[in-house]
């Protein structure tokens, strides 16, 4: 019996993919701003998730880079169908977050494992037997915020050590087939 609903599914194949290839991504990544002459080291990915976490931001920093795939539904597509067969859409998050103890390293940090993301993405068209729509994922990155370090910080009061900055990003992947 062929699967019913496979968003899960596709989304759990993007994660696999992600937690397999991301330390080569990011090391690539580096690579490439060394040669332009802006290094700026891409810390490993520590905490993986599939869903939405809604309290990522009250994480501990030390949890952080954090990436997090979830599927979003399903959509049918307006191609003409046969009963019993009608190929489908499914869009995939890939929620990051990244920490840094300045504005602009968070900020280089996070546009950075935009490209070490899509880099993955671009390099398996395919991924649980649906094929991506766009060689260019959406990206969207957020604004950056003040963040403590651990949860018992104060951002008013504490000192400068136990506060960081933290930003996210979302890149959206398009899935088609059926």
């Amino acid at each position: 019996m062929a699967h019913e609903y496979d968003a899960e599914l596709v989304a759990q194949g993007i994660k696999t993919l992600l937690e397999v290839e991301m330390e080569d991504a990011l090391d690539a990544v580096e690579a490439v701003w060394v040669t332009n002459g802006d290094a700026v080291t891409l810390p490993d990915v520590v905490t993986w998730h599939f869903g939405f976490k809604p309290t990522v931001l009250e994480m501990d920093s030390d949890a952080f880079p954090f990436v997090s795939v979830f599927d979003t539904g399903a959509n049918p597509t307006e191609k003409r169908a046969d009963w019993g067969f009608q190929e489908e859409q499914f869009p995939v998050m890939i929620d990051y977050f990244v920490v840094g103890t300045t504005e602009e390293n968070c900020a280089k940090v996070c546009s950075r494992y935009a490209q070490a993301i899509r880099a993955i993405l671009q390099a398996e068209r395919v991924i649980e037997g649906y094929h991506q729509v766009n060689w260019k994922p959406q990206v969207a990155i957020s604004e950056m915020i003040r963040h403590g370090v651990t949860t018992e910080s104060d951002l008013l009061v504490s000192a400068a050590a136990a506060v960081n900055y933290i930003q996210g990003g979302r890149v959206s992947v398009l899935m088609e087939g059926g």
